[in-house]
């Protein structure tokens, strides 16, 4: 899921038709001036949280495994908290569901409402709501019946990072993706 800017950058140049070793060689001969290469390293981390956030989930082909802390709120609904780096559901399952879930319902929304009231009637089956505020990540989850139940499956997309090691967590299904997006930002109109 690393994938390095260098890479990515060098993908961009050919769809903006840039050759990279002259560009490179132009660097050297004039030291200080913002070059186009440099100009693709420094948007490439919001270029790649912005392509991650918008793609299908089906043209992700790989998803971070995670773990984490559960709190029972009331029998049958309870809160997981999520990993830090956490960007992007991709499948949630606690042991005693059959089957996973990937989407979620709007936290604090009706059906969210629904759920949470004290009446008699709230649908049971298996559902979630992403509580994301700033550092406080975390799913919470209804429809759980078994007491002894816990995390089953959690898969996300993390933050791509800031790329100050060289590197991007990136699928790489998003690669070409990403650095056509880089690309276009910067290509003259």
């Amino acid at each position: 899921m690393k994938i390095r800017i260098d890479k990515l950058v060098s993908r961009a140049l050919i769809y903006l038709n840039e050759d990279e070793a002259y560009l490179k060689n132009q660097e050297m001969l004039t030291p200080g001036a913002l070059s186009l290469i440099d100009a693709l390293t420094e948007i490439m981390p919001e270029v790649a949280t912005e392509v991650a956030m918008n793609a299908e989930r089906s043209d992700i082909s790989e998803w971070e495994e995670g773990d984490g802390d559960l709190e029972w709120l009331e029998p049958g609904h309870g809160v997981v908290a999520l990993p830090a780096d956490f960007m992007r559901l991709g499948r949630f399952r606690m042991s005693d569901w059959k089957r996973a879930i990937s989407e979620s319902l709007e936290y604090g929304g009706a059906e969210y409402q629904l759920r949470c009231g004290d009446r008699a009637g709230n649908r049971k089956s298996p559902a979630i709501a992403l509580r994301l505020d700033g550092a406080n990540k975390e799913i919470e989850f209804f429809g759980s019946t078994s007491s002894g139940a816990y995390l089953e499956q959690l898969f996300y997309l993390p933050m791509p990072g800031d790329g100050s090691d060289g590197t991007l967590r990136l699928p790489a299904s998003l690669f070409d993706r990403t650095a056509r997006a880089a690309a276009s930002r910067l290509a003259p109109n």
